[in-house]
């Protein structure tokens, strides 16, 4: 039986990694995308006797909802984890697209360190700057003057503890030096701050002045 086309242009050791890494990056992401989409639609699955596709479609938004609640109620630190993994993750695979790159060129490695990043570093030390924030604020109370300096201390406090910590954990994923560590994030710091003040305190109006804290990551 002859092989199939696709494998008999495979000349190169360069081309069996092209297709090796394609393979791998889309079940990788399918992979993701699937159990994700099936935990959000399933959430109801238990109930799900006697009911219409259009009630089961409607009752997914709301009861995802209720659960996230839930879990920000009973474990906020780990929940706020997972979800700044995903979002992390996410963001990463988008920078990845943007930037010109097709599935089989991703550089699956940076999207996992990514994720892991916002897992283990974002969601937890977001969760205990918010509080913080709040407790320190709390004189000033909830109006402008509060949010406002609320809005100064995390785009200068913050975010040079975030970014520490980020290009730190990002580093040692990556079995980075010490050195290479701090090199990169003193180039770093203030062009990725400049960039941000264009968007992030608008962002951090809402964050601060409307969103509960519970729910701010």
């Amino acid at each position: 039986k002859k092989p199939p086309r696709w494998l008999k242009n495979l000349e190169t050791e360069e081309d069996e990694t092209r297709v090796l890494n394609y393979g791998i990056n889309l079940a990788l992401v399918l992979g993701t995308g699937l159990v994700f989409g099936y935990k959000f639609f399933s959430i109801d699955a238990d109930l799900w006797r006697g009911w219409t596709l259009l009630e089961i479609l409607s009752a997914v938004p709301r009861d995802n909802w209720s659960f996230y609640e839930a879990s920000l109620a009973s474990h906020p630190v780990v929940s706020k984890a997972f979800i700044s993994g995903l979002v992390y993750g996410l963001g990463d695979l988008t920078a990845q697209t943007y930037e010109g790159k097709s599935i089989g060129s991703l550089d699956r490695g940076r999207m996992i360190r990514s994720a892991l990043t916002g897992l283990i570093a974002h969601g937890p030390c977001s969760h205990v700057w918010y509080i913080f924030a709040d407790d320190l604020c709390a004189p000033l109370g909830d109006g402008v003057v509060g949010v406002g300096v609320k809005l100064l201390l995390d785009q200068t406090v913050w975010a040079f503890i975030w970014l520490s910590i980020y290009y730190g954990v990002l580093g040692a994923l990556n079995f980075d030096t010490p050195e290479k560590i701090v090199k990169t994030f003193k180039t770093s710091f203030l062009p990725v701050c400049l960039v941000g003040w264009r968007f992030w305190p608008f962002v951090h109006i809402i964050t601060y002045g409307f969103v509960p804290q519970q729910q701010r990551l």
